[in-house]
């Protein structure tokens, strides 16, 4: 493993839907609020404010890089309608229309995906059935800024840099 995920042990609000394959990877941002947002306030947002059954990302990307587990794998993500059954939902803690991400946020997003293509099998370079790169931003599903224009510019290089972490093997 190239990145320790932080067990977050958030309760399920209810019955979640399992999870069918998962074949790739959706990139989100916090948004508006550009903030160091925990997977314990997204619990809060998704499943106290929105009356949600979990967080719906289930990687959740902190600002010093620590990466922290929100909704489990197992179960479908609740973070980009048409691809929740297929794909992890990664949050990415802050705003990115005007700047990166942190080079520790960064480095974790390598790590984990370059972890989760493995554990799942499948390309980072690779495209899904209906077109789409495996490792994508929300808006490539719909209509939105998110992931930012920042983030979204730099995710070929991400992918670049998730092939080459598991071309070099875990660290």
């Amino acid at each position: 493993m190239r990145v320790e995920i932080i067990e977050t042990v958030l309760a399920p609000a209810r019955e979640m839907t399992p999870m069918s394959e998962v074949l790739g990877i959706v990139i989100h941002q916090t948004g508006d609020t550009d903030i160091d947002a925990s997977a314990e306030q997204i619990y809060d947002w998704h499943v106290n404010q929105n009356g949600w059954a979990h967080i719906g990302y289930h990687k959740i990307f902190r600002q010093a890089g620590d990466v922290e587990r929100g909704r489990p794998e197992e179960y479908q993500g609740a973070h980009c309608p048409g691809a929740n059954g297929f794909t992890l939902g990664y949050h990415v803690s802050g705003s990115f229309g005007g700047k990166l991400p942190t080079d520790a946020q960064l480095q974790s997003i390598v790590a984990a995906a370059a972890d989760d293509c493995e554990k799942y099998g499948f390309d980072p370079l690779g495209i899904l059935p209906n077109g789409k790169d495996v490792i994508s931003g929300h808006r490539d599903w719909l209509a939105t800024e998110c992931p930012g224009a920042m983030l979204y510019s730099i995710l070929p290089q991400i992918r670049q840099q998730v092939a080459e972490a598991m071309q070099q093997g875990a660290v």
